[in-house]
């Protein structure tokens, strides 16, 4: 049904009576308890189904999510229609709702969140609503004290920016007198808790309430008024405008692969979020007649837009115009497997994929200049005999200053190597440290300086030939250079990458004491040296062995993969797990009001306590606050100096 037109289930005339009990029955009057009692034999369409109706669009999945012991940490039931979901909640809770049902409302209105300020901020909000001529669609309160949740019909694009824009002056005004879960979070898209819908904290149920009074309502008297207001909407819905945000880690209906595992893979481009441009909703909103160009030019604005995984950019391919032609695959594919099981964006997926490979393996010309410095400083690498310190080295020059985007005043925290590297975070800060006393790094800008977001700057530099050894190693070569940052060598070491990297490029059997020859290592035995390289190698199923004794012959195993090695002995685990701790570390850090910092804060609290290994765990240090601005920040410095930034 559409906008205004409240379709109640009536003969033609009849007047609705709102009935005082308010019953479970919304097609017929009120009855006494004792006729309604069993809910298993009856079968009850909710009080609300009409309101769900007329504020969540045709075809919206909803989900249903019971409550546990534990805060805000609920169980998935069910998936489906929202209001065939709240009437099988009140039929299991015989009368009261025994789950939550949770779903994103209608895209042409403006949903907000208002959390534990409603009492100062809702009165100036509803008289500028009502200035503009926007109507209040649903207000409801959320269950905690001074929290509601509040839907707004807007009549014109115009009185849309207005509020937003009023949103954030409050959010300015009122900010620094609110407590740090306090805020103003605007919904977008993202899912709510419908009326109805049993608290996931602990707290009251939500329920309608009058905007004004803030009394509660009857769910008849809630759909009248979402009707009335949504009559002022013109005919054709507004293009979806989604707030973009870093995914919440405390999102009930959250995509699958973030709920099913860790989030290791940064949803975004750490860099404050700039909004679309009316070119790019266009682009976006457009089909176009050939329909794999309008895919591939809307998944380039997303890219530009700062989104990195598909986890990030799914939202966008099942909704947005522009991606339909790999929507519609998806679709059948589910269709043909007879709807069964988790829908599959296997095709949106790979897609998005091709975009992401394309876009990394650009990079603009070096300058010669530049080049000349990064070829002199992989020269002195070379020489280096200390493995993991000139891996490192070599891994930061290709992903950071060979890039084309100069050498000179670039960002490089502890946190890169984390990720890049795959280290601890004491072995990470060593290494960082080391590389800054060489030479190689030399620092131009300490954090944080200008901006408390900004990780220390660092000017590629050629070291002093003094740390040369006797022997060169390779860093340059296609085979190494693509080894460098494999989470298995941030386990076990590049001095084995080393081995391994020399017995692959032999490519025959060859002796222990040659092979020690040709790398400069003593042959040593099962605890130091080559030896315990070696048999390192050949636990993995890197290396096999022939012979026995001083008869005994080495060489790379065939078909061995370092990925199968890496899942085998644990590493590819460690390493996702110490990627997923720095994305919700980074979440905090560019966190862009209170309440995303807040639910960052918390996301991160909560993984932490699903990690495992030791490597991913790290000392909980203070975040520079959300809405501290470059004047504080050398007070901010003084309290933490061992960071290093984000």
């Amino acid at each position: 049904m559409r906008g205004g037109n409240l379709t109640l289930k009536y003969p033609e005339g009849t007047v609705l009576p709102d009935w005082s009990q308010d019953s479970v029955r919304f097609q017929s009057a009120a009855t006494p308890d004792s006729s309604v009692s069993d809910f298993d034999s009856i079968a009850v369409e909710s009080k609300w189904c009409e309101l769900y109706r007329l504020l969540l669009a045709p075809g919206t999945v909803a989900y249903a999510l019971a409550p546990t012991a534990r805060s805000n940490k609920p169980i998935k039931v069910n998936s489906g229609d929202a209001g065939a979901l709240m009437s099988e909640a009140e039929r299991a809770g015989a009368g009261h709702a025994a789950w939550a049902v949770v779903a994103p409302l209608r895209a042409d209105l403006l949903v907000l969140d208002i959390d534990e300020c409603a009492d100062v901020v809702w009165p100036t909000l509803r008289d500028a609503a009502a200035d503009v001529g926007a109507g209040v669609a649903h207000c409801a309160a959320s269950g905690r004290p001074d929290c509601l949740h509040v839907a707004l019909a807007c009549p014109t694009d115009l009185a849309m920016q207005y509020l937003l824009r009023l949103v954030e002056d409050l959010r300015r005004r009122h900010g620094p007198a609110l407590s740090e879960t306090a805020g103003i979070d605007v919904r977008g898209r993202k899912p709510i808790r419908l009326p109805g819908s049993v608290s996931l904290k602990g707290h009251a149920p939500c329920v309608a309430v009058d905007e004004h009074t803030l009394a509660p309502i009857t769910a008849i008297a809630a759909a009248h008024r979402a009707a009335a207001a949504l009559e002022e909407l013109p005919h054709t819905e507004r293009v979806p405008r989604p707030t973009i945000a870093a995914p919440r880690l405390d999102d009930h209906a959250a995509a699958e692969d973030e709920a099913s595992g860790l989030q290791w893979e940064a949803p975004r481009a750490w860099r404050a979020r700039t909004p679309l441009s009316a070119e790019d909703w266009h682009v976006l909103n457009d089909l176009g007649a050939d329909r794999s160009l309008a895919a591939t030019d809307g998944a380039w604005r997303l890219w530009r837009h700062g989104l990195r995984s598909f986890a990030a950019a799914r939202w966008w391919y099942e909704r947005l115009p522009c991606f339909t032609k790999f929507r519609d695959r998806d679709l059948e594919a589910h269709r043909k497997r007879g709807g069964r099981g988790p829908m599959r964006w296997d095709a949106c997926q790979s897609h998005w994929n091709s975009i992401v490979r394309r876009a990394r393996a650009h990079q603009p010309e070096i300058p010669v200049a530049d080049q000349a410095v990064i070829d002199a400083v992989l020269e002195e690498l070379t020489w280096w005999p200390e493995a993991d310190l000139a891996a490192t080295a070599a891994a930061l020059i290709y992903h950071r200053f060979a890039d084309g985007h100069g050498i000179h005043a670039r960002p490089i925290a502890r946190r890169d190597l984390n990720t890049l590297m795959h280290f601890s975070d004491g072995t990470a800060s060593r290494t960082l440290g080391e590389l800054a006393r060489r030479g190689v790094l030399t620092l131009v800008e300490r954090w944080p300086a200008n901006n408390p977001r900004r990780a220390n700057l660092y000017t590629l530099t050629v070291p002093p030939r003094i740390y040369r050894g006797d022997r060169a190693h390779d860093v340059t070569s296609p085979p190494a250079r693509t080894s460098l940052p494999h989470p298995l060598w941030g386990q076990v070491g590049h001095k084995i990458r080393r081995t391994w990297l020399q017995l692959t490029s032999l490519g025959q059997a060859v002796s222990t004491k040659a092979l020690a020859r040709t790398t400069g290592t003593p042959a040593g035995d099962h605890s130091h040296g080559l030896l315990q390289h070696l048999h390192t190698l050949e636990t993995l199923g890197l290396v096999t062995r022939s012979g026995r004794g001083r008869g005994t012959l080495w060489q790379a195993a065939p078909g061995s993969t370092l990925d199968v090695a890496a899942r085998a002995c644990g590493a590819t685990d460690r390493s996702r797990q110490i990627s997923a701790r720095v994305v919700a570390e980074r979440r905090c850090w560019h966190s862009e009001t209170r309440s995303e910092q807040a639910r960052s804060k918390r996301g991160l609290q909560i993984l932490r306590e699903r990690l495992t290994h030791s490597d991913a765990t790290a000392t909980v240090l203070p975040f520079p606050d959300a809405r501290r601005s470059s004047r504080h920040t050398s007070r901010h410095r003084r309290r933490v100096p061992q960071q290093d930034g984000p």
